[in-house]
């Protein structure tokens, strides 16, 4: 029996609490700007519709934190080991490999569906492989690499959609298979996917948890020879055993049959002349839903099977612990445990089986009972990722522009200059989209310099189609993350997840009013909220109203597409085009009908604050703690708590180091005189059976030795 999987597990653990520490940090940073007092939805109004009370709301609602997360950290609660008994606890326990099973589970749950839907929507864009041409300038925040990405052929972005398809549709079936060799080579395709997301894309720690949770793939040995600790096996002998050479004719069959289903589908065919993989989807829908349909509740079963087997194996270890009242606290922590696991897996083939509706009405009645109690609490979920692609025709985008006196656009109320200076003579009036000022960035203050909204092919065109290349533009509140300034690289953000840029993609993809919190952003913006305007910029710098806020705001919609690389001219040097497309949101300032009413109509207006007790301690104590991290960004605070994290880990391993002293033992067994390990220990009853064996004959040996010594003594004497 293959030695229990410690190390993957204790990866996991180590995963998942890195994944929740990004999501509450981040959550933390910005939590005064959306759920403050003077934030876009203070908390007051935001957990209290209807008269409910705190109580039944967070029952209704009980987070506002991702899906994916919630799950694996419910499911941490019953991977993490349990120690009732510190004085006999060991790292691994003989039921912990039941409830691991269900980390890998999730894993095919996720990936399985994220694959299937794409094909279920009936995406054009999925269907023809030309999703990728689009996705890395529309996803919510791109990453420079992803602008690269955007270069390459279309043939490669076609490939990589099969390649996509592949990984998580047909590769996930080896989840479960009995060799591990294929468990390896599902992991490093997870891996190799996730890496390019996150290379491609900012998803805050997605990805990461994915990966994650791809640990569950893992076993001892292979860990321990990514760190150097594998063991020494001995020379395999030849001819190879019956079994072994049956694994390895399984192994290359899964990887023939892989290739040739993946030929088959795709239509992979090179184009000799072109030097290029032609690819193109040889299926059709409803062949693809006739499939569905078929292996839906077959993969149900493969899981119940897999799920039984890890079952059984945690029994025989637990009938293996030496001493019978240990034995029977196994026994007790294996059937509590493993009636959990199966319980969590039953839940979960009401959200798995959505992805067929036919199959999901032939569960048994009370399986959906069971997940209607505890649906709220979002234990286990349905998944289904880039089911659409969006902005097809363009990356919709919203961009926010400010005045002082709805005519003329400034940096400062106190004049064109910056600094109280009078103002330099003004062009003839023209719309509001053409012109502006900005800060220049070879000057100490604020300068009247063009720059034209538009590149189009290197040109310069403003949004009512005048040539503006002569003339300033308008000024706009750029934010941090989002694409606005056409010139501006895209972020690295990850781990850190900027919630409002993240809400201002979304918003953009429909009506304002389909958005109700943008009328309170836009009403913040104009009461110049300090928490509300560090979600847009934290450098005060670079928002063009800290001194004081604007009067009037309104905001534009536009189109974005990445430069293309063989743009040559000025629009070489940007990493944007854009094209105005209509307004968004009106223009507005404080006290204005159109403002009041759309607040009103969202219980969205300002009431008199509720008496605040005495600050106490802790709240006390995570406002110092906020105020100390205001100057730095998400990401900055972030990677500054992992470098530490990981220095102090590092420390502590080292100091763990033996200084010298006595070379190692030179047996696995334990030593003469060691106490013996009787209660769930990692070892089971076999193993231990055989290092007692080896023992014994270590011992005869020594014996015999011993016994040659005196002898030798005596002849020579």
């Amino acid at each position: 029996m293959a030695e229990p999987p410690r190390r993957p597990r204790d990866l996991f653990l180590a995963g998942l609490a890195a994944a929740y520490l990004a999501a509450f940090v981040s959550l933390y940073l910005q939590l005064p700007g959306l759920y403050g007092r003077d934030g876009i939805l203070p908390v007051r109004r935001a957990l209290r519709p209807g008269g409910r009370g705190l109580r039944a709301l967070l029952g209704a609602e009980p987070t506002l934190l991702d899906s994916l997360l919630l799950e694996a950290g419910f499911l941490g609660v019953l991977v993490a080991p349990l120690r009732l008994f510190r004085w006999r606890s060991a790292a691994w326990r003989a039921h912990d490999g039941v409830t691991f099973w269900l980390v890998r589970w999730l894993l095919f749950r996720l990936m399985f569906a994220s694959g299937v839907v794409k094909l279920t929507s009936r995406c054009p864009t999925w269907w023809g492989l030309t999703a990728l041409t689009y996705h890395y300038e529309t996803q919510c925040i791109p990453t420079p690499a992803a602008w690269f990405a955007h270069q390459l052929p279309v043939w490669f972005q076609k490939l990589s959609v099969v390649a996509t398809y592949v990984i998580e549709i047909a590769v996930p079936l080896l989840f479960f298979a009995p060799i591990r060799r294929l468990r390896l080579f599902a992991f490093y395709c997870q891996v190799l996917l996730q890496v390019l997301i996150i290379l491609t894309g900012n998803y805050n720690f997605f990805n990461a948890l994915t990966i994650v949770l791809a640990f569950s793939l893992l076993d001892e040995e292979h860990v321990a020879y990514w760190l150097g600790r594998s063991k020494k096996k001995h020379a395999g002998s030849w001819p190879p055993s019956l079994l072994a050479f049956l694994s390895t004719l399984l192994e290359l069959a899964a990887y023939a049959l892989l290739l040739y289903w993946s030929v088959q589908h795709f239509g992979l065919e090179i184009d000799w002349e072109k030097k290029v993989l032609e690819s193109k989807v040889a299926f059709t829908y409803h062949e693809f839903t006739q499939w569905l349909r078929t292996v839906t509740l077959p993969l149900v079963g493969v899981g119940f099977l897999s799920l039984s087997w890890e079952i059984l194996c945690a029994l025989y270890r637990c009938i293996s612990v030496r001493g019978c009242f240990w034995k029977l606290w196994a026994l007790l922590q294996w059937a509590v445990f493993a009636t959990a696991a199966v319980g969590v897996f039953a839940v979960s083939l009401v959200p798995f089986t959505y992805i067929d509706y036919e199959s999901n009405g032939k569960l048994w009645p009370g399986i959906h009972h069971m997940f209607n109690a505890v649906e709220r609490f979002q234990v286990v979920n349905s998944y289904g990722l880039f089911r659409r692609m969006t902005g097809v025709g363009g990356r919709p985008e919203v961009v926010l522009e400010g005045s002082y006196d709805k005519q003329t656009w400034t940096v400062s109320p106190q004049g064109w200059d910056g600094a109280g200076g009078p103002a330099p003579s003004i062009p003839p009036p023209l719309p509001w989209c053409c012109w502006g000022i900005r800060p220049s960035p070879w000057a100490g203050g604020a300068s009247f310099i063009p720059r034209p909204l538009e590149v189009m092919g290197g040109g310069a065109q403003g949004s009512c189609g005048l040539d503006l290349s002569p003339s300033p533009c308008p000024q706009e509140i750029e934010f941090m993350y989002k694409p606005g300034n056409v010139s501006a690289a895209p972020p690295l953000v990850a781990p850190h997840q900027p919630r409002l840029d993240w809400q201002m993609w979304f918003a953009a993809l429909g009506h304002h009013s389909s958005s109700p919190w943008f009328a309170s952003f836009v009403y913040r913006l104009l009461q110049g909220k300090k928490d509300v305007i560090r979600l847009v910029q934290l450098d005060e710098a670079k928002y063009p109203f800290s001194a004081q806020p604007p009067t009037y705001i309104r905001a534009q919609l536009y189109k974005y597409w990445f430069t293309g690389s063989a743009e040559t001219g000025e629009g070489a040097t940007r990493w944007w085009r854009r094209q105005h497309v209509q307004e968004f949101f009106p223009t507005v300032s404080l006290g204005d009908p159109t403002l009041e009413s759309l607040l009103a109509q969202h219980g969205l207006k300002d009431k008199a604050p509720p008496k605040r007790p005495a600050t106490t301690f802790l709240p006390w104590l995570l406002e110092s703690i906020r105020r100390l991290s205001l100057p730095f960004s998400g990401p900055a605070v972030l990677w500054s708590l992992y470098l530490g994290a990981a220095s102090a880990a590092l420390l502590r391993a080292l100091a763990r180091r033996p200084r010298g002293g006595a070379p190692p033992a030179r047996h696995k067994g334990p030593k003469r005189g060691d106490p013996v390990d009787r209660g769930g220990g990692e070892k089971n009853g076999q193993v231990r059976r055989k290092e007692e064996r080896e023992e014994r004959g270590e011992g005869r040996a020594r014996g015999a030795a011993d016994g040659e010594g005196p002898r030798g003594t005596k002849k020579k004497k």
